[in-house]
Parts: C-alpha cells; sequence; structure tokens
C-alpha cells in the first residue's frame, strides 16, 4: 500500500480506535506514506487487543512513527506478532513498533534493519519507558539500540531456546496445538504463527526442505455498504488454493437491527454484470477459491422498506409545499418507512412533498419520464416487495394540467 504525502497509513487498516481488535491478520507488500505509518495498522489508538498477527513488507514513512507492525501503540495489548520488513522514518522509528505511548508488548519481535534520523529502535523507536516482557528484536539486522525488549543476534532468534515457555508457546517445527512454530524452512527460520497455516509449512512441498515457498497468505475482509468493517467478522486470514466458504445469512454484518445478508460483493470494473457484481452477488454461504485478498460489501435485506417520494419538478419551476411530513430542505422529496410485514397495508401518498401551481398528481413512477411502472396515488404497493431484495424505491410523481 503507498499512502503518498498522508498519515494513518497501514497495510491493513490507517486507524484502529475505541475498542478494535485485530487477531490472526498478516500483511505483506510494502507500506509507505508521510506520519502514523505502519505495516499492519498506522494509528492504534484502542482499548482492543491486537494479536496473532504479523507484518513481511518493508514500511517507509518521509515523517514520524513508523514502525514495521505499528506506526504508533496508544493504549492496545500487543502479543504473539511479528516484523520481519526494513523500516525507514525520520523520528520515532522501530522494527516492531514506532512510537510507543501505553499499552504493552508481549511474546513478539522484529528482525528488520531500521534506519532513523533519530530515536530509532530495534523492537521501539520513540518512548520514555515501553511495557514489553519476552519481547526481542535482532541486533545483527536492525542498527539501532531500542527502548524496549531484549536484543538477540540472529543466530539466537533463529535458536528455540531463546523463548521461554509458557509464556512462548512453540515448538519445534509445526505444531498446530502451539501458537508459534521454527524450523529452517519457513520466515528465514524466525519463529513463524502457525495460525497462519493449515498444514504443516516445514514439511517438504509445502514450504520446507525442497525450498519450495509457504502457501502465501491473504486478507478477507467484510464491509457495510458505506464502508465501515464489519470487525466481529473480519479480517480473516486465508491460505492461497484454498476454499473459503462466505459469512451466512444471519453474518454480523448488519445495516439495521434485524438486517440479514442477502449476498456480497466485490469491487468490479463499471459495466461488469457477472458474479461478484451488484447485478449478481454472491449468495451467503457461497464457496470460494482463494487466489488473492479480497474485500466484500454485504448486500443487506433490511427488515423496513425505504421510499424517496421525489415531487419530480425542475429546480426552475416553482413547487409548493404541502402539508406532507418527512420532507427535506428543499421540500421536493418526502421519505417513508414500510416494515415488511406492513407491504400488504401499505398506501402511497395522495399527494407529494410539494405541488405545482395548476398541476394534478396522476400517479407515481419508477422512471422520471413516466416510463416505468406506474402507481395510481394511494394505491397499494406490490407485493413483491415484502420479499424482493431490493431495500430502497424511488418513486417520482407525474404530473398532469389541472
Amino acid at each position: 500500500m503507498t499512502g503518498g504525502s498522508s498519515s494513518q497509513v497501514g497495510g491493513l487498516i490507517g486507524g484502529a480506535f475505541n475498542d478494535s481488535a485485530y487477531s490472526n491478520v498478516h500483511v505483506s507488500g510494502t507500506v509507505s506514506g508521510d506520519q502514523y505509518v505502519g505495516g499492519l495498522i498506522g494509528y492504534a489508538s484502542t482499548t482492543g487487543v491486537i494479536t496473532g498477527s504479523s507484518a513481511s513488507g518493508d514500511v517507509t514513512g518521509t515523517g514520524n512513527d513508523v514502525g514495521g507492525l505499528l506506526g504508533l501503540l496508544q493504549g492496545p495489548t500487543v502479543s504473539n506478532t511479528f516484523a520481519t520488513g526494513d523500516v525507514q522514518g525520520a523520528s520515532n522509528v522501530g522494527g516492531l513498533v514506532g512510537s510507543y505511548s501505553s499499552g504493552s508488548i508481549a511474546t513478539s519481535y522484529a528482525s528488520g534493519a531500521v534506519t532513523a534520523s533519530s530515536n530509532g529502535g530495534g523492537l521501539v523507536g520513540g518512548s520514555s519507558t515501553v511495557t514489553a516482557t519476552t519481547a526481542y528484536w535482532d541486533t545483527d539486522v536492525s542498527g539501532a539500540t531500542s527502548r524496549g525488549g531484549t536484543g538477540k543476534t540472529t543466530a539466537e532468534l533463529q535458536d528455540i531456546s531463546t523463548y521461554p515457555t509458557p509464556a512462548w508457546s512453540i515448538a519445534s517445527g509445526y505444531d498446530a496445538s502451539s501458537t508459534w512454530g521454527i524450523c529452517s524452512a519457513v520466515n528465514d527460520g524466525y519463529p513463524f504463527l502457525t495460525g497462519a497455516y493449515s498444514s504443516d509449512p516445514c514439511a517438504s512441498g509445502n514450504g520446507g526442505t525442497t525450498g519450495s515457498a509457504p502457501p502465501a497468505r491473504y486478507t478477507f475482509i467484510f464491509k457495510l455498504p458505506d464502508g465501515r468493517t464489519c470487525t466481529s467478522i473480519s479480517p480473516v486470514t486465508v491460505i492461497d488454493g484454498e476454499k473459503y466458504t462466505l459469512p451466512g445469512v444471519d453474518a454480523d454484518c448488519r445495516t439495521m437491527p434485524g438486517a440479514t445478508v442477502s449476498g456480497w460483493t466485490i469491487p468490479v470494473p463499471v459495466g461488469f454484470t457477472g458474479a461478484g457484481s451488484e447485478y449478481l452477488p454472491f449468495s451467503p454461504g457461497h464457496v470460494v477459491d482463494v487466489s488473492d485478498s479480497q474485500q466484500f460489501t454485504v448486500v443487506p435485506f433490511e427488515p423496513l422498506l425505504s421510499l424517496i417520494l421525489d415531487s419530480n419538478v425542475g429546480v426552475d419551476q416553482t413547487c409548493e409545499p404541502t402539508d406532507a411530513t418527512f420532507v427535506d430542505e428543499s421540500h421536493q422529496l418526502e421519505y417513508s418507512w414500510i416494515p415488511r410485514v406492513d407491504v400488504s397495508m401499505a398506501r402511497l401518498p395522495v399527494q407529494a412533498a410539494c405541488q405545482p401551481p395548476g398541476y394534478t398528481l396522476t400517479g407515481w413512477n419508477t422512471a422520471g419520464d413516466g416510463s416505468g411502472t406506474m402507481f395510481e396515488p394511494g394505491s397499494g404497493v406490490p407485493s413483491s416487495w415484502a420479499t424482493d431484495k431490493t431495500n430502497r424505491y424511488r418513486l417520482f410523481a407525474i404530473w398532469a394540467p389541472a
């Protein structure tokens, strides 16, 4: 990710606030920006937890607070994490964390080189005091001291005896019941997080002794239509070549109480109408093949239908407000909400939000030019609207001389 001249830039997210929590997230690729730049998160000011996660790309900032994993640590509990990329910035630059003001770091390490004009640290850059427990940085590679953690040589960090148990849940090789594993074939011999793998990466053919690379790790992120991430189900780390089942109807990614999932869309080119587009969303529970990181946006099925009733009068024409309720500032749009269970009883208004002098409302149409479906004033709405996946309808007033 390239942030340009910007602050709060991260390989996963720029800023994490409130009680945000992130676990089992693994990000690769370079990240660059101005200040508050991190391989995973740029600005982490939260009471949440960041655990079981890693960043493996180089991180560059033109300003301050630049870290291999986190640019600024302000509050979170950080454990079982690592960063392997080289980190470069102006001041407060750290292999794992650029700047630290509060929170804690445990069972984590950084193995990249650190370049800073001032306040560069192998584990943490700028800070007066750091709460870091059994956290390490590579003294052979870093080229910097640190304001937290313990410096170890490359050979020491590649030796399982360096990591005390039970603080570190670590196994020689791969053991899914342990948090960490270590073998010469994976992660350049430094410890790896077992949660990033569904099978033994140390074995021949899985990135092991044959020298082939371990399966690539990607990230799936699930979002609401307004762009907010559904943090209760996202992000998810997935493995290249595997199959993944998309969240189902009752997934906790809701636009309003009672809403369910009717589908998922992905970013597609303009005009594309194939699978994953708004015209053909993936169904809940659809199985996809993992080949890259992806963002999915929920298509909600909401318990309330929203109607926008457009007076359909030009801006250069006079339109006198009526006594309609729930109108906008221009008095040309009226809003109405219909519970799905009450669709059979709903009736369209007999007047618009405003009315042009000398004209009579003849109906409501789904198209502004009257070429769509026509409904008489006061008529009921289609019964199919109770189950249609569309949540919002816009109807246009059609006028005739009085």
